[in-house]
């Protein structure tokens, strides 16, 4: 079971900071603290690209006729993993069709945005560039090519923004790692200097670093086949 956020203040904060009740640290100010943490961690824990924090679009995402990005992108999108056609059966509208990520200034890219709009049951690889903000300013932009002639859905893989709520959202038994982030920066506030107190900034790197060890590989079994050396590069 995930831990609560106010547990973690309850039970391994406010010991450490001798308040048990309220006094000079208020909960919501720790809780804010503590938050601030958790998004520190997900960074952390979003670069093994492990697929923890993965989500399947498979309801919003599309190409319309002629356009040149994707409509229907989630706010939350953070990072694009994988886009494909809804439908990958052999009875879809684009049964051979691959998604290539590439720079929009590439040549590739730009002979493709030249193209006339393809037959979508025909074409075998389409490009893609994620620009804009992204979340969480905005959704970002994915800008694609060449265009094709008729509308296509899609699925599109993606990390999310992470939105904490009441429990503790990261992986790896990291509530002694929050536990040290709170109690370094919430003791900034009675610091001459207001900076984090050293020695749970340090606790906090030990355990952060502890943690993405911990959580990669998250597949030990053998595989049954190996792939070729240079399967699926071009």
């Amino acid at each position: 079971m995930p831990t609560p956020l106010a547990s973690i203040i309850a039970n391994k904060v406010r010991p450490a900071l001798r308040e048990l009740t309220p006094r000079f640290w208020s909960d919501a100010e720790l809780l804010d603290i503590c938050k601030d943490g958790i998004k520190d961690l997900w960074g952390a824990v979003l670069d093994v690209h492990g697929e923890h924090y993965l989500v399947v679009d498979e309801t919003n995402v599309s190409i319309a006729a002629s356009g040149t990005q994707l409509t229907g992108v989630p706010d939350r999108c953070f990072r694009v993993q994988y886009l494909e056609p809804r439908d990958t059966t052999s009875n879809g509208t684009a049964p051979w069709l691959t998604f290539v990520p590439a720079k929009y200034k590439s040549e590739e890219f730009a002979y493709a945005r030249s193209l006339s709009s393809a037959d979508v049951s025909s074409l075998t690889r389409m490009y893609y560039a994620v620009a804009g903000e992204g979340s969480p300013v905005s959704a970002p932009v994915v800008y694609i090519a060449p265009k094709l002639n008729s509308a296509l859905n899609l699925r599109l893989a993606y990390n999310p923004t992470l939105e904490v709520g009441v429990n503790n959202p990261v992986p790896g038994e990291s509530d002694l790692a929050l536990k040290a982030w709170t109690l370094a920066f919430a003791m900034a506030k009675e610091s001459p200097d207001n900076t984090p107190n050293p020695g749970w900034l340090s606790v906090y790197a030990t355990e952060k670093a502890s943690i993405i060890t911990r959580i990669i590989p998250r597949q030990e079994q053998e595989p049954e086949y190996v792939s070729g050396m240079f399967e699926g590069w071009s």
